[in-house]
């Protein structure tokens, strides 16, 4: 291909990213093969090494300038890629293959009476076995094994999706025999089984990196960056999982493993994994040792000395995990409440790092009783790099039970018996032991109240009408709507508040997580902008629309428009799920950064991200949207993006999706089942914690249901806990098209009505369209809606454009 000119923006941001990448790579296991030097020829094998992908479909897609894959990658090295056989051989393999996957998804998506466009959304062609030559002349080998997912649909538990085909385990093993030097790389958005191939000695889990992915890769292999990241989320098979055939169920979804959630469940249960929660390996070892353990009051402090005692530089994730009372009050064995990375240290070097956090931070709920408390009993502080790699630090007694705040019971009544974890509690006072007594703690009272806001006169001067479409975003009934490319202002931004309200501007917003998902190119001609570009999304669909829209994709045919070309290029940040693995904020800080430069370059108001939803399953086809199974280190991940983009007060992110938004199948109208304890510690926490420490522009609601009742319907959760025990004023949001349109015919649930979202505390249905203002014309007309509920709705909607606008 032609030289790629690129702008300065996104050299500097290139660069940027280039720095810190490597930090969310790791070994998953690895001897002293690499790093590697001198070569210059390389046996390049795998679905990943000319298809790599830098993150996954839908809303988490980025539409970069360029995006150099890894074979592209080596020849600009000045390295020789001696498999182009291979390569060209498996290129034709997939392309006679897509006919037959286009038709079986036609086939699926009738038989589950669902549109096949909207069933299509997130189907990845899955691998297939086949036979090509393995033998070439080269200085080592590779084999890149990658998988994608997206938006819309999960993960299957078949042989070229979670599980590796026959010809690849043979591949990989034939080529870890036959090659002097070999390496196998996972180029994955989530959790593989690959436990077939554990015996090849060097696994570098790359992920998906974003535009640097390649890039990072050489560096690696060469020695001119090393991996320090940590896993995320627990590597384990799917079958070790508790309750996993609960997970993609249609209609009801039963949270049955309750509180334990990935390693909370493997450690409790001591239940053998691939590769825990928390372990990453490196060029080089590391030893931690405690030295010094404080409080002040509930608050503890550890402080603890990392040093290298291997041959290479690198960085080292320290993890300080807490074990409470699991007697009388079944609780996981380990959780994770602080983490800290070192600053690179040379050989032989050591740094002290101190890691703090309050007891009352990690309170247990009492459904019965409706409170948080802490259990009396002695408690363990545990520190090392993974969940099991700890040593004790200290003990923490607590002579009576502590309850520190009374709140609202939410409906969470469940039709199923969710199974704790009995186990024996530790009685021994370590020789650090802290005391701790109830006034050590800080008691929180909650007021509730239905939410109020005061009305602007601007607000207050608008027509029924004009605070109905208010409500509803900029209505344009199209298909670039249901997809998230409605927004004027920004060309294939997701959408926009109303532009039809005399004297209000309007606030553009983006989709997200992995960076700004915008049109490349377009003109604009006539008024109207044209894309010029073709995004991934439109690519993948077009398949399964009538024809007749083809011509909508037509971007030659708008080349010959007479007008302005405009150039929009953004820059691919790592997957969240990469970005956690680096356990360092500063890299978030840094991705934030980028993402906050470029809306300020393309006028983008609301980045809709971060996603901080749990991975509740390996299986989800969204999970490398979505930081951990940790709710914990998801807050913090969230916390240091949200914080980066919002350090310019005219730009905002968009925390989402709350809550329980787990899975893809049916994920409009499957109701997720669970316990109050469960929904608070788990799925609430890490959004509660981002929510009182960053602040965000606005909330966004999930589209499944929570106990029966849709996410964007449910006032308890909206205004009870949002609103009041969180103290939330900012704007809530619907995901995109959450009413009619999307609705499941075959659902046993009914869909979502635009009048009951704003009835419940929903401000904004987004995109907007003609059936949301017709609902809440008929909810206001029969009493159920009044003027003030829509005059409350929106001065939210009103204060949000004057903070971002003004």
């Amino acid at each position: 291909m032609n030289k790629v000119e690129y702008m300065s923006h996104e050299l500097k941001h290139n660069k940027e990213l280039q720095d810190v990448a490597s930090e969310c790579t790791l070994f998953l296991k690895r001897d002293n093969t690499f790093p590697f030097k001198d070569f210059t020829k390389v046996a390049l094998f795998g679905n990943g090494a000319r298809k790599t992908v830098k993150g996954g479909t839908g809303s988490g897609n980025v539409n970069v300038h360029h995006f150099v894959r890894i074979e592209e990658a080596f020849e600009n090295a000045g390295i020789e890629v001696v498999t182009k056989k291979w390569l060209d051989d498996y290129d034709e393999l997939q392309r006679q293959r897509k006919p037959a996957f286009i038709e079986r998804n036609k086939k699926e998506a009738k038989e589950n009476q669902t549109m096949p466009v909207v069933y299509s959304m997130g189907t990845i062609l899955e691998e297939c076995d086949y036979d090509f030559n393995l033998d070439y002349d080269a200085d080592f080998a590779i084999y890149v094994l990658a998988r994608n997912a997206g938006e819309g649909q999960d993960r299957r538990p078949i042989k070229g999706d979670l599980y590796l085909t026959d010809t690849e385990i043979h591949t990989i093993k034939y080529l870890n025999e036959h090659y002097k030097k070999f390496l196998l790389v996972l180029n994955t958005p989530s959790v593989l089984d690959i436990s077939p191939v554990l015996e090849i000695k060097n696994i570098l889990l790359l992920s998906q990196l974003g535009t640097v992915t390649s890039n990072i890769l050489i560096d690696i292999i060469r020695g001119d960056k090393y991996p320090s990241g940590k896993l995320s989320t627990t590597w384990a098979k799917r079958e070790d999982y508790p309750y996993y055939e609960e997970f993609g169920n249609r209609d009801d979804v039963n949270y049955k493993e309750g509180i334990y959630v990935g390693y909370r469940y493997f450690v409790t249960e001591d239940v053998p994994t691939m590769f825990e929660f928390g372990y990453g390996l490196s060029y080089t070892n590391f030893e931690i040792k405690a030295k010094k353990v404080t409080n002040d009051k509930d608050e503890i402090s550890v402080t603890v000395n990392v040093k290298n005692i291997g041959d290479f530089p690198g960085k080292e994730v320290t993890q300080l995990y807490l074990e409470k009372p699991g007697e009388k009050l079944d609780n996981p064995k380990r959780i994770l409440v602080q983490f800290a990375k070192t600053e690179e240290l040379q050989p032989g070097d050591n740094a002290d790092l101190t890691l703090s956090f309050r007891l009352s931070d990690f309170a247990s709920f009492d459904e019965k009783k409706s409170e948080y408390f802490i259990q009396q009993g002695m408690h363990y502080l545990l520190v090392g790099n993974s969940c099991l790699n700890v040593t004790d630090v200290c003990s923490i007694e607590l002579d009576e039970k502590v309850v520190l705040k009374k709140v609202n019971k939410i409906d969470s009544s469940i039709n199923f018996k969710e199974e704790g974890v009995c186990r024996k509690d530790r009685t021994e006072k370590l020789t650090n032991n802290i005391v701790l007594k109830p006034e050590d703690f800080v008691k929180e009272e909650i007021k509730y109240c239905h939410y109020k806001v005061d009305i602007d006169p601007f607000v207050n001067n608008l027509s029924n009408k004009d605070l109905i479409l208010l409500a509803c975003g900029d209505i344009k009934n199209s298909i670039q709507s249901a997809i998230g490319e409605s927004c004027t202002s920004v060309c294939g931004g997701a959408g926009e508040t109303c532009m039809k309200i005399k004297n209000l501007p309007s606030i553009a917003m983006v989709d997200g997580p992995a960076g700004l998902r915008i049109t490349k190119e377009y003109i604009r001609s006539k008024g109207k902008n044209y894309q010029l570009s073709v995004d991934h999304f439109w690519e993948d669909i077009k398949y399964y629309l009538p024809k007749i829209i083809h011509s909508f994709l037509d971007h030659e045919k708008h080349r010959k428009r007479k007008g302005d070309i405009y150039f929009q290029y953004t820059t691919a940040i790592p997957i969240a799920t990469a970005l956690a693995q680096s356990f360092n904020r500063d890299v978030l800080t840094v991705c934030g950064n980028i993402v906050r430069e470029e809306m300020e370059l393309y006028g983008a108001d609301l980045w809709l991200a971060p996603a901080l939803n749990i991975h509740r399953n390996i299986l989800c086809g969204r999970n490398f949207e979505y930081y951990s199974e940790d709710p914990f280190l998801s807050a913090e991940c969230a916390i240091a993006i949200t914080r980066a983009v919002q350090q310019n007060p005219r730009k905002g992110v968009t925390l989402k999706h709350l809550f329980c938004n787990n899975q893809e199948t049916n994920r409009t109208n499957s109701s997720s089942n669970l316990s109050e304890r469960a929904f608070r510690e788990i799925y609430l926490f890490g959004f509660a914690k981002a929510i009182k420490e960053a602040n965000p522009v606005a909330l966004m609601m999930s589209y499944n249901l929570i106990n029966g009742i849709h996410a964007s319907e449910h006032y308890e959760i909206m205004n009870d806990i949002i609103r009041c025990e969180l103290g939330y004023d900012g704007l809530i949001m619907t995901d995109w098209i959450t009413t009619k349109t999307l609705y499941n015919k075959g659902s046993i649930y009914p869909c979502t009505y635009a009048g009951n979202n704003i009835k419940n505390g929903m401000n904004l249905c987004m995109p907007g369209g003609a059936t949301d203002v017709k609902d809440i014309k008929k909810a206001l007309r029969k009493g159920e809606l009044t003027r003030n509920d829509l005059l409350v709705n929106a001065s939210v909607i009103y204060k949000t454009i004057k903070k971002l606008k003004e």
